[in-house]
């Protein structure tokens, strides 16, 4: 099923939140960040303790995409955990299922199909033209039978298109305030609150503790 995590400008992201989410989506996880001249790039790996690493460094001040996998088709390895490259500056995330969508290679996932065929159908058009074609009414009107019940994010220089379902935010009496109204691409695939709020709050607490003390460091 997976989970697609937004982290909107200056608000950092719970890291209480992302171990909560690993445990039902320990198959992979991928990060989007943007550099200064607006280029996206992407890091992966497969452990968790990498992944809270990489989201301790992730500045305050940037957006981010987080996706962690929860494998339904494909292999559980490096090369099927997302985001997948369309072409160069183009990256894509999903969380779904394309059922009616045949990987044309073993072990590959129903997301690198996708992200292959949309390579295809991009191939030929320049960087201008391929990001107002991802952004136009006939392309969204093309996937939409296929990304239905799904949500498949394309990530580009000029931002981000969501495809597909609408995106969920969390609420007040879905986890500790830290994360209260940061996007999400589902409300299944995590345990809203701890058992214990306290304990929630304190981890919170701890983190945004040293995210503050490595600020001051850096």
């Amino acid at each position: 099923m997976c989970l697609i995590i937004h982290k909107p400008a200056n608000r950092p992201v719970c890291p209480a939140f992302v171990e909560n989410a690993w445990q039902r989506n320990g198959h992979g996880w991928g990060v989007i960040t943007w550099d200064t001249d607006g280029e996206p790039h992407a890091q992966q790996g497969m452990r968790l303790d990498d992944l809270l690493r990489q989201l301790q460094a992730l500045p305050e001040a940037q957006p981010a995409l987080l996706h962690l996998r929860q494998a339904t088709v494909g292999a559980v390895n490096l090369a099927m955990t997302h985001p997948f490259l369309v072409r160069p500056g183009l990256w894509l995330m999903h969380n779904g299922s394309i059922r009616t969508l045949r990987p044309s290679q073993p072990g590959h996932s129903d997301t690198a199909e996708l992200a292959r065929l949309l390579g295809e159908l991009l191939a030929g058009l320049d960087d201008t033209q391929a990001r107002a074609m991802v952004r136009s009414e006939a392309f969204a009107r093309l996937l939409a039978p296929l990304v239905k019940g799904s949500m498949v994010l394309l990530a580009d220089r000029d931002g981000v298109v969501r495809l597909g379902r609408e995106w969920h935010r969390v609420a007040h009496d879905e986890w500790h305030p830290s994360m209260q109204g940061i996007e999400v691409s589902n409300a299944r695939t995590w345990r809203p609150r701890c058992p214990q709020a306290w304990r929630q709050a304190w981890a919170d607490l701890r983190w945004q503790f040293r995210h503050w003390k490595a600020r001051l460091a850096a």
